[in-house]
């Protein structure tokens, strides 16, 4: 009997063990895939594109991986600003990971020629946004659209007649300076788009020397209440270079820069408030820059002796002279033109305008430059661009072209 027991017993055990061996030690596994999914790894040059699956948009920028994609075709649509938007097709595999690797081309566009309805020498142009814009130039010539230059208007402005519009610029559609004048510099000044103008009060004379390049003295409209402006002064019959501040367009006061050289400021470019520069038209002085507002300024010799200027990116200043493109680095770019005005939309995409008609654009930070086809064969002064794809520059005769 107690064999019979032991032997009961010892069987029990040994089922106890088969069940625990069978089932209870069974080593975890994770979850298979589900069945026909797959994933999509996609890289970009350049990176941060947005992307869209079948025509619809994921939410996600290059480089990404939408997983959980069923197997099949599918088309990948990239997005990114200054490039043509670049639709592929990519097949997926269930259980694996395809990879998608392109090269987005950069948006070229037409220019075109707009009627202006004036044969005047144009120097300056400034858009806030795609539909809204002014031109400046000889015998007080001031045009302004806000169709994008379909069509174009010649405000009378009193202040202006007979005089140079030497530069000018809005901050948004309502608030916006001129600055004229053949030798002795002026500012008027809107805050309701144009409808009316004021003359602005200058503490000791602001000069600007058109006579040396088209652009010789500036000014920029960061707000109704943080303007600058640039050229040159006297004490004592002493010109020296300078820049003026205004906090509501109405009076601008002469910032002391410590600078005695007999030479003048061409321009001057703001990011924001507190971030600006100014570029010397002469070798015998330098070029500053300001990370406060303009309390302090510090010398730049990369500025210096330069005609044109824009703020592109935060620590991305580019600056021309003769037929060369300065930019941050150390970068630098020979055109085959003389150049005479720029203008960036950020860090990467900009343009640069001069004689004959050229026109240069960079849609890598200046790495490289590309030459457009402009249209036209004549002098452009000046260019401004509100986004990758909508710029205008104008020129002698009265020229104005738009991307």
């Amino acid at each position: 009997m107690k064999k019979l027991q032991i032997f009961l017993l010892w069987t029990i055990l040994f089922t106890v063990l088969v069940f625990y061996a069978g089932n209870g030690c069974k080593k975890s596994t994770s979850p298979t895939p589900a069945p026909g999914l797959g994933s999509i790894a996609i890289f970009s040059t350049p990176s941060g594109a947005t992307i869209s699956l079948d025509g619809s948009a994921t939410g996600k920028i290059t480089p990404d991986t939408l997983k959980n994609v069923s197997a099949g075709n599918h088309q990948i649509k990239l997005s990114y600003s200054g490039y043509r938007d670049t639709t592929l097709t990519v097949s997926v595999a269930a259980n694996a990971t395809s990879t998608l690797n392109a090269n987005l081309p950069a948006y070229i566009g037409t220019w075109s020629l707009q009627t202006s309805g004036t044969t005047e020498f144009l120097r300056a142009v400034d858009f806030v946004d795609a539909n809204k814009g002014w031109v400046g130039g000889t015998n007080g010539t001031v045009l302004h659209t806000t169709d994008g230059g379909t069509t174009w208007l010649k405000p009378a402005i009193s202040q202006l007649q007979g005089k140079e519009v030497q530069d000018l610029d809005f901050s948004d559609s309502s608030n916006g300076c001129i600055l004229y004048g053949d030798w002795s510099g002026e500012i008027i000044y809107t805050v309701n788009g144009g409808n009316t103008w004021s003359s602005a009060y200058i503490s000791n004379r602001l000069y600007i020397n058109q006579a040396s390049h088209p652009h010789s003295g500036g000014i920029k409209v960061l707000d109704r209440y943080h303007a600058w402006a640039c050229g040159m002064s006297d004490s004592a019959g002493y010109l020296f270079p300078v820049v003026y501040f205004s906090s509501g367009l109405g009076y601008w006061g002469r910032v002391y820069l410590g600078r005695s050289t007999p030479a003048t400021y061409s321009a001057i470019d703001f990011i924001d408030v507190n971030n600006g520069c100014v570029i010397s038209g002469d070798y015998m002085v330098y070029g500053l820059t300001t990370t406060d507002g303009g309390n302090n300024w510090g010398a730049d010799y990369q500025l210096s002796y330069k005609v044109a200027v824009d703020y592109a990116e935060l620590g991305k200043i580019w600056s021309i002279k003769d037929k060369t493109l300065y930019g941050p680095g150390g970068l630098t770019y020979q055109a085959s033109d003389s150049l005479r005005g720029l203008s960036f939309v950020n860090g990467n995409i900009g343009w640069a305008v001069g004689d004959n008609g050229g026109i240069y654009h960079t849609t890598n930070g200046g790495i490289t430059w590309i030459k457009q086809n402009s249209g036209v064969g004549i002098q452009l002064n000046d260019i401004s661009c509100v986004d990758a794809t909508h710029c205008w520059a104008v020129g002698v005769g009265g020229v104005v072209i738009a991307l």
